[in-house]
């Protein structure tokens, strides 16, 4: 007969064998279990934190950096609360974060239990999917599908609750079981696609939020000069294309109005995994009239709420792109598309550089401050804000040359 093993023994190993190495949580009697089971295995490194709101954030920034899941575990009932706003932004960017959180003895479910709460009712609101065990069985099994369920398509949280005693229970190890591959993009459609791009008299791009993690831009650097365009970073994505390349037009939406005006005047426009949210879109005041779009995006159910798109390819942003420089070859660009790119990113410079200046009356230059602050951190520091309208300085006077360096 095969040997029992722990429910936290199984968990652990469905996260270490999915490529997990952090996990962030503030420690219950709850999870006891699984607490065990992760410090027991040296692959898994378990980061205390004071908040479970903080080790929400922790678990959405490493996601962020590594293009992995994120975990984060909280106890029943307020822990959760307290990680509710972090499973909220993470479904907002399209983070893959996964969260294990406690749940009242299943013996005294539905009958007033200490802290008890219906997580699952509170957390599907604010996740791509919210789930609790009914059976220590499988436990494994469903953390390997909260792990896919993330990164799927459009990235974002799932919560998996686990009863108190289930995190006790022992149970049957349950084997790997392999994901399947995900497909490359249609290399017809690509073809349709790269050829109406070519010939776009005046063209853009916008690389979204759907590129996070990604390390390598070099095939979105290559497809904007193939194309002749100019690129905008959406909200929150500052970092996905090189800010200091040469065909750099600014990130949206907090720019100067200027820099608005070769958008504004592009007749085709390329959304490489770009939901165009409020802050994107500009309140929605993007795409306007006679512009149209071309979309690439591996959630259908986000490409279908794309407006003005001519063509959609249902794909990751990163590996179409790469086809589309394939599909492309030795594209002629023309002089005056070069000349529309250089005059466009020279007025970001401008407008993005700031001046070294200081104020003798005793305030703050933001400007200057920020002049400061790119004279002294390296391009690979890593950079977080808060959202606030105060994060438009940053927004305009900092440049982000490395990927993976800007936490929003």
């Amino acid at each position: 007969m095969t040997d029992r093993v722990p429910v936290g023994a199984s968990i652990a190993t469905a996260l270490s064998e999915s490529g997990v190495t952090h996990v962030f949580g503030v420690p219950g009697e709850t999870q006891l279990g699984l607490l065990e089971a992760i410090h027991a295995d040296p692959r898994l490194t378990f980061v205390t934190t004071r908040h479970e709101e903080g080790a929400g954030f922790m678990a959405d920034a490493a996601a962020r950096i590594s293009g992995a899941p994120g975990i984060a575990t909280a106890g029943r009932g307020p822990g959760v609360t307290h990680l509710s706003i972090a499973l909220h932004t993470a479904l907002e960017d399209g983070i893959p974060l996964v969260a294990l959180v406690g749940q009242v003895n299943t013996r005294a479910r539905h009958r007033g239990a200490f802290q008890e709460a219906d997580l699952v009712a509170l957390a599907r609101p604010i996740t791509k999917f919210a789930v609790e065990a009914t059976d220590p069985k499988g436990i494994g099994q469903m953390v390997r599908t909260a792990l896919a369920i993330a990164v799927a398509e459009r990235p974002g949280p799932v919560l998996v609750s686990i009863p108190v005693d289930f995190d006790r229970a022992m149970t049957l190890p349950e084997p790997l079981r392999s994901s399947p591959d995900v497909g490359g993009p249609d290399i017809a459609a690509v073809a349709a696609a790269s050829r109406f791009l070519t010939s776009a008299e005046a063209p853009a791009m916008i690389v979204g939020e759907r590129t996070f993690g990604v390390a390598d831009r070099t095939p979105f650097t290559t497809l904007a000069e193939a194309l002749g365009a100019g690129v905008y970073t959406s909200w929150r994505r500052f970092d996905a294309f090189p800010n200091d390349h040469s065909s750099y037009w600014g990130n949206l939406p907090w720019m100067p109005d200027v820099l608005y005006e070769p958008l504004d005047q592009s007749d085709v426009v390329l959304l490489l995994g770009s939901r165009l949210d409020e802050f994107t879109s500009r309140s929605h005041r993007f795409p306007a009239e006679g512009q149209t779009l071309v979309a690439v995006d591996p959630d259908p159910a986000v490409l279908a709420r794309i407006p003005r798109a001519k063509h959609l390819i249902c794909a990751d942003p990163l590996s179409t792109a790469g086809a589309m420089v394939q599909a492309i070859g030795n594209n002629s660009v023309t002089q005056a598309l070069r000349d529309r790119v250089t005059h466009w990113n020279g007025v970001y410079r401008d407008a993005s550089t700031p001046e070294p200046r200081h104020r003798s009356d005793g305030f703050v230059d933001l400007e200057g401050a920020f002049a400061t602050i790119r004279s002294m951190v390296p391009a690979t520091a890593i950079t977080t804000s808060d959202a606030g309208s105060f994060s438009t300085w940053l927004n305009r006077f900092y440049e982000w040359r490395s990927p993976r360096t800007f936490l929003g």
